[in-house]
């Protein structure tokens, strides 16, 4: 596969994405660390404009305001919270919020008039090779043996949580499912997230981060809804 300066510079946004999400995922709630992830459209709405002469709403500000409070609630509070420091749950958070900002910057390439020369799989290809690089550092001095547990989890990750949930969410788009339906069931994820934690590991997100999540999730999704809306009128016109 190519791997020029464009395709390099995708994939190390790209392994920002994965690797600041899971660095929060140890450090804060799993609640805090996908709905702060799910902040990426929000700098796609910013930074859109510079990089893609795509033109800026007034309803793009409205929305980048909401979520920047809502973003704001999860820093409210941080008392411990399911075995977890306050300085902890504030360090996560930061890290959820730079994995958002990763997302973002590798969705706006992959939007960007130079990638429409590039196959979209090069920047994932190299993105993974270049995350399990960064990722050693954390495994290499651990002496401890893997246990079964973990070689279990690993491949979960690695064949279904990554690589089949891509190859779906691509097959899906490219065989008839709209845009607005994809980004819509895409936001399931942050909502189930939670949810599944819970129920499997007992960890209860704050009330905050219930709140602020909501907010975020709801504004974006009406943004989508507004902006496809407006989009099919102008064509239909």
């Amino acid at each position: 596969m190519k791997a020029d300066g464009f395709t390099l510079l995708a994939s190390l946004f790209y392994v920002g994405a994965l690797s600041f999400f899971a660095l929060a995922n140890k450090k804060t709630t799993a609640a805090n660390a996908i709905f702060l992830q799910y902040t990426a459209p929000i700098y796609i709405l910013i930074f859109a404009p510079f990089i893609l002469k795509e033109k800026f709403r007034w309803s793009d500000l409205l929305t980048v305001a909401i979520c920047l409070i809502g973003m704001s609630l999860f820093f409210i509070n941080s008392e411990p919270n399911n075995n977890l420091t306050s300085e902890s749950q504030f360090i996560g958070n930061i890290l959820a919020l730079c994995s958002g900002v990763s997302l973002g910057g590798y969705i706006l390439l992959l939007r960007h008039p130079k990638a429409l020369d590039q196959n979209p799989a090069s920047s994932v290809f190299y993105g993974n090779i270049f995350a399990c690089l960064c990722m050693l550092p954390f495994v290499v001095p651990n002496p401890s043996p893997w246990a079964t547990n973990d070689f279990v989890a690993v491949i979960i990750l690695g064949v279904f949580q990554i690589g089949l949930a891509y190859f779906l969410f691509t097959y899906g788009v490219t065989h008839g499912v709209r845009s607005l339906d994809a980004s819509i069931i895409g936001f399931l994820e942050p909502l189930l997230n939670p949810i599944w934690v819970f129920l499997l590991l007992g960890e209860k997100p704050s009330s905050w981060a219930i709140l602020g999540g909501t907010i975020i999730i709801s504004a974006i999704i009406f943004h989508t809804i507004k902006s496809n809306r407006s989009r099919f009128s102008r064509h239909s016109v």
